[in-house]
């Protein structure tokens, strides 16, 4: 059967609407797509997403047949772990800049961005009544200690097996800088294999240990393994009133933690925490930074970034 595509925008650009929310990349190029990249549509045609490392946003025009960036993406700067996770970042920033063809597969439904040789593919997420992040991805937590492990220091795919044994039938395959759940580690044969599963829950197998460490805060938050998923009171624009934005946090020892909320426009905004007290957010306005504070209000982090207000009650950073 011939596969046929059609330009988002050729349904009207009324229809834009339809296309908002987050999309899934499956592909890279012919790639399959190594950890959590996503890319998401805000209906005043702010982009953003992540590569699987890390975060960015931007603002595109969209015409008859594609959008138009005027200026390069924003973006976090975490070192990204793995060849294969740095080259789908790099390729991902060099599609999205200038003008992009997008265009929507109605059989599958999957969106295709492209621009002269580069191209990724990717799937509309669903709809969640708390905007889209569900904590430990939807499942119950991984019963491992610690409960989520990165793959580490392989160029190669590390393959998740049948069975603990180097002989066993190899399952799947998951690149470097991959956040897995762990459901228990232990010794096989003079080996130590930790029993995992990627983020979506399947399939199930086991990995040695040798490459697998625990997932920082900040690698398990661009992927979405969040401890906890709710709304907090939020704000963009100077006098604007405060709104319930959905957001998912990642904790970590001694009150750190990374939250990740969703803005009213739909863009999502990264805050760092460390001993309890806001550390800074993600980069943003490349070439140009932004203003941030921070005051306390009894339990409450009143955080300011540019126009943008947060409230941060400290049960969201220590649980409870």
């Amino acid at each position: 059967m011939q596969t046929i595509l059609i330009s988002i925008t050729a349904l009207a650009i009324s229809a834009l609407p339809m296309q908002a929310g987050e999309w899934s990349v499956l592909l890279v190029g012919p790639t399959q797509a190594s950890g959590s990249a996503t890319i998401a549509f805000a209906t005043d045609g702010s982009v953003s997403g992540s590569t699987g490392c890390n975060r960015f946003q931007g603002q595109a025009v969209f015409d008859g047949a594609g959008i138009v960036f005027d200026k390069p993406l924003a973006m976090t700067r975490m070192a990204c772990p793995g060849t294969e996770v740095t080259r789908q970042e790099d390729t991902i920033v060099a599609l999205l800049q200038d003008r992009v063809i997008v265009s929507l597969n109605p059989f599958t439904g999957e969106l295709v961005l492209s621009r002269g040789d580069l191209s990724l593919v990717a799937a509309a997420q669903p709809e969640w009544d708390d905007g889209g992040m569900r904590p430990n991805a939807g499942l119950e937590r991984p019963a491992g200690d610690p409960p989520y492990l990165g793959v580490f220091g392989l160029a190669d795919p590390l393959d998740i097996r049948a069975k603990p044994s180097s002989d066993a039938p190899a399952l799947a395959g998951v690149q470097s800088g991959t956040v897995l759940r762990n459901l228990g580690c232990s010794d096989h044969g003079g080996v130590r294999w930790c029993n995992v599963a990627p983020l979506s829950g399947a399939p199930v197998g086991w990995a040695p240990s040798e490459f697998l460490e625990p997932a920082g805060a900040a690698l398990r938050a661009g992927q979405g393994a969040f401890d906890a998923t709710s709304q907090i009171p939020c704000a963009k624009g100077q006098g604007a009133p405060t709104t319930g934005c959905p957001f998912g946090v990642v904790r970590g020892p001694g009150g750190s933690a990374v939250v990740v909320v969703r803005k009213p426009d739909g863009v999502e905004r990264v805050l760092y925490f460390e001993n309890g007290a806001f550390s800074g957010a993600d980069s943003s306005q490349a070439g140009g930074g932004f203003a941030s504070s921070s005051t306390r209000d009894a339990d409450l982090s009143l955080i300011r970034v540019d126009d943008e207000r947060y409230e941060i009650p400290d049960s969201v950073l220590f649980g409870g």
